[in-house]
Formats: C-alpha cells, sequence, structure tokens
C-alpha cells in the first residue's frame, strides 16, 4: 500500500484480498477472503510519503487471475495516492467495515483508478526474471478496455507464459512519462526508481 504522495497520514483499518466475482466484478468468490495484516497487525497507520507491505499470506493464484484488495479506512483521507489510468473500476462505500463481505451490495463505482494500492508480490510462480515497462499513459493503460486486461503489457504477459523461460512483465508506465525532469508528478524514470527501491510495483 502506498501513500507515497499524500500530504497526510492514512490509516487502514482492516485489509483484506479474496478472488474477484469476474473482471470489474464488485463481488467477491465465497470462500476466498484471505485478511492482511501488518506485523501481525489488523490496523497500521502510513505516513505522508510512505509506504508499507503487508505480511504475507499462503494465498494460491493463477496466471492473470483477478483479485479484489479490500480497505477499511475509519478516517477521511486527504490527497490519496492514485493510479489514474489503471483502466480497473474501483468501488467505495461511505460507511462502515465491508471488507469480509462476498456482495458487493455496500459498494458503488468510484473510477477506473487504483487508490492508496501499489501491488501484489507473487512468490514461488516459476519466473526466471521480469520485464519492466516504462512507458507513458498508453503503457499505464490509456485507450485499452476497461475492466478487460488488455493493456499493451498484459498481452505481453501473456505471450511470455508460452515460452519455456517464464518472465513476469511488471508496468511502470505513467502519463507523460519522461526519462530525466518530472513534470506534474514523479514522470521521469528516475524518479520512479527511486520511489520503487525495495518495493514490489504493480504487475
Amino acid at each position: 500500500m502506498s501513500n507515497a504522495f499524500g500530504t497526510a497520514p492514512v490509516k487502514i483499518g482492516h485489509a483484506t484480498v479474496g478472488a474477484s466475482g469476474g473482471s470489474g466484478s464488485k463481488n467477491i468468490q465465497a470462500g476466498t477472503i484471505h485478511e492482511l495484516t501488518f506485523n501481525g497487525q489488523q490496523t497500521i497507520t502510513i505516513p505522508a510519503g510512505g509506504q508499507v507491505v503487508s505480511d504475507g499470506t499462503n494465498y494460491v493464484v493463477t496466471a492473470g487471475q483477478n483479485l479484489s484488495v479490500n480497505l477499511y479506512l475509519p478516517d477521511s483521507i486527504v490527497a490519496p495516492s492514485i493510479n489514474y489510468i489503471s483502466q480497473v473500476l474501483s468501488y467505495s462505500s461511505t460507511i462502515g467495515d465491508h471488507t469480509e463481505e462476498t456482495a458487493g451490495t455496500a459498494f458503488t463505482g468510484v473510477s477506473f483508478s487504483y487508490y492508496l494500492f501499489d501491488g501484489i508480490e507473487v512468490s514461488g510462480s516459476g519466473a526466471t526474471g521480469a520485464i519492466v515497462a516504462i512507458g507513458d499513459s498508453i503503457t499505464e493503460g490509456f485507450g485499452s478496455s476497461l475492466n478487460a486486461n488488455r493493456r499493451w503489457t498484459d498481452f505481453l504477459a501473456t505471450r511470455l507464459q508460452t515460452k519455456p523461460s517464464v518472465f513476469g512483465v511488471v508496468n511502470e508506465g505513467i502519463g507523460g512519462n519522461r526519462l530525466l525532469l518530472d513534470g506534474a508528478s514523479p514522470e521521469s524514470a528516475e524518479s520512479r526508481g527511486s520511489i520503487a527501491t525495495g518495493f514490489p510495483r504493480r504487475a
């Protein structure tokens, strides 16, 4: 989870992960919800400019599977860190902790952006390495179909799965995309490399 660009601390009151009921679905498949903890605790506060990684969980996933990461945020959030062009619909609820519910009746669609979420790290996949895609908003997802995993990086990942040496694909696309200079956000490869040091990025 990331508060890298937040101006105030963010408290996570509860977090879970589960198998999505379908691409873009606000439902979660029954029996798949796993609780996420942080140093053994259910709650954690991420300082402004900070990032956290949850404890590991024994959760079996398949290549290309859609997962639902659910956060209960008990306090107001100021300027959350956002991936604007994820092309995956996010949902929100105004009251209560719904992180262990499989039905999405309490939620309404917000936007096709990730909020406070940076990535999921998977081990034991058999991958021999990773290919990092650095590009502009088209690499990030702009222009691809909503909730369909049809970014060009998704097609590359699918193609590589058929090869004897399996590589993961890490999408580091960002609107603007520069090599050395920043614009409205950390668009430069140099800045993104600094922010990502030692932290798993979205794949």
